[in-house]
């Protein structure tokens, strides 16, 4: 896998290929296996519509017996007729689907992949805004323990710091629910 195709280190430092991810989902789809089995069974209708119709037609009788049947082969339906046309277009539709639900899978993945190296992105920010402010604050504190800051200076920090970790947390939650949501889709990650 090229580099462009891996998704930011997750929190605890391994990188995961979004191709893998959409991949797993499509694997982990119960949908898909159920229009995997269906197109199966399509399949197998539309080559045992070959088989001749026993009723009406042609009687065939063996010598030694009175046993009689009926075999109707419609040229027609060999030559590629309404059954086996009607089997395709069922096939095609249920193929369709299963594409069109494997692409939604994949945009999902993506959508909770970007939504995560964006949260991660913004708690990278997060921390390094809360570091700056604790080195700024411990000098306001200082100033004010020598008399030389000002009690509104230092509550206007504090507010900021706890704002600032408000919102790392609120990024640590999202990040987790991103996660949360890809694991729905693909499995454990």
């Amino acid at each position: 896998m090229s580099e462009e195709n891996k998704v930011s280190p997750l929190g605890d430092g391994r990188g995961y290929p979004v191709e893998e991810l959409q991949q797993r989902a499509i694997q982990n789809s119960e949908l898909i296996k159920l229009l995997d089995q269906a197109i199966k069974v399509a399949e197998s209708k539309k080559w045992t519509s070959l088989a001749p119709n026993l009723g009406m037609g042609n009687n065939f009788a063996s010598k030694n017996s009175d046993f009689r049947f009926n075999i109707n082969w419609d040229l027609m339906e060999v030559l590629g007729g309404g059954r086996i046309r009607q089997g395709n277009l069922e096939i095609a539709k249920l193929k369709l689907q299963k594409y069109e639900l494997e692409n939604k899978l994949k945009i999902e993945v993506l959508e909770f992949v970007l939504a995560l190296q964006k949260a991660e992105r913004r708690l990278i920010s997060d921390n390094t805004k809360i570091d700056m402010l604790k080195k700024r604050l411990l000098l306001i504190e200082a100033e004010y323990r020598r008399g030389k800051g000002e009690l509104d200076s230092l509550t206007k920090y504090w507010e900021i710091e706890m704002k600032l970790r408000d919102d790392k947390a609120s990024t640590e939650d999202e990040i987790t629910l991103q996660k949360a949501k890809l694991e729905q889709l693909v499995g454990v990650l």
